[in-house]
C-alpha cells in the first residue's frame, strides 16, 4: 500500500465511510474517536472516501480527520512529480556559453578540447561566445594532453550569431553566405572568420559571396593581426555554380 497502512478491522459498519476507530489510520497519524489528530498524513498517503492524496493536495472524508499529503507524494493510485532538470547547452557546456548579441562574438571550440588528427565533422565542434573561451578550456580541458597531429579548423566551418545564439555553420550549406547569381558575386577567402588566416592550410581556401563573411563576422571592432594575407593559389578561382559560390581549380 506504499507508505500508508490501512486499519479496517472492527470498523466496517461505517457504511463505507471508513471511520477511524481508536487506532492509527496510517502509520504516521493517530485517530481518536473518529477524528484524526496530532499527526499529518505521511507522504503518499490516501484519506477519505476513496480519495487519493495527490501531490501537495489535502484529502478528507466521512468522519475521519483531514490529512495533508507530503510534498510531491503519491496517494493510492496517484502519481508523483519528478524533479526538474536544468538547461544544458551543446556538447554539455552551460547554455549561457552560446548567448550572443551580434556579429563577431562567436567561435567554434573542439568538443574534445584539442582538435582532430583526421578530417573533422561540423558536429565535432561546439559554438560558444568568445568571452567564454577561457572558461571552456579551464573547466573541461586543463587535465587533457593533446596530440601533436592536430589539423587546422576547415575553412568552411564557423560559428555565427543568429537570433541571440551562437550557431555552428558549414559555409557551403548556407545560402546566405554562398548564394550567387553570377561568378562576379563570388570571392576567394582564407577561412570564414572576420580576419583571414595568416598561415592557412590548403583546405582553408573557400569561396563565398562578396561581403557576407564581413557582415556576419566583423561586428566587434577587434583589429585583425598585423600579418600579410597570403596570396590565393594561382590555379584557383571563385565561381558561381548552381547558384552557389565554389572554389574551382584549373586543370
Amino acid at each position: 500500500m506504499g507508505l500508508g497502512r490501512w486499519v479496517i478491522a472492527g470498523c466496517m459498519g461505517a457504511a463505507f465511510g471508513w471511520t477511524a476507530c481508536g487506532g492509527d489510520s496510517f502509520t504516521s497519524g493517530a485517530g481518536t474517536g473518529g477524528n484524526a489528530s496530532g499527526g499529518s498524513a505521511g507522504a503518499g498517503a490516501a484519506a477519505g472516501d476513496g480519495g487519493n492524496a495527490g501531490s501537495g493536495a489535502t484529502a478528507s472524508g466521512g468522519a475521519a480527520g483531514t490529512g495533508t499529503a507530503g510534498s510531491g507524494a503519491a496517494g493510492n493510485g496517484g502519481t508523483g512529480t519528478a524533479g526538474g532538470s536544468g538547461n544544458g547547452g551543446a556538447g554539455g557546456v552551460p547554455s549561457e556559453y552560446a548567448n550572443c548579441t551580434g556579429p563577431g562574438q562567436c567561435l567554434l571550440v573542439p568538443s574534445n578540447c584539442c582538435g582532430y588528427c583526421s578530417e573533422p565533422k561540423l558536429e565535432d565542434f561546439i559554438p560558444i561566445n568568445s568571452s567564454f573561451e577561457s572558461a571552456f578550456y579551464g573547466d573541461r580541458c586543463s587535465t587533457i594532453d593533446c596530440p601533436s597531429c592536430i589539423t587546422q579548423l576547415p575553412g568552411n566551418f564557423t560559428a555565427i550569431c543568429r537570433a541571440g545564439r551562437c550557431e555552428r555553420v558549414n559555409v557551403y550549406d548556407d545560402d546566405k553566405l554562398v548564394g550567387c547569381e553570377r561568378t562576379e558575386d563570388c570571392q576567394l577567402r582564407w577561412g570564414s572568420q572576420c580576419c583571414e588566416a595568416c598561415a592557412p592550410s590548403p583546405d582553408q581556401l573557400i569561396a563565398v559571396a562578396h561581403g557576407t563573411i564581413e557582415q556576419n563576422q566583423c561586428g566587434n571592432g577587434i583589429p585583425c593581426p598585423e600579418c600579410p594575407t597570403p596570396g590565393y593559389p594561382s590555379d584557383a578561382s571563385a565561381e558561381c555554380i548552381n547558384q552557389r559560390c565554389a572554389v574551382v581549380y584549373a586543370n
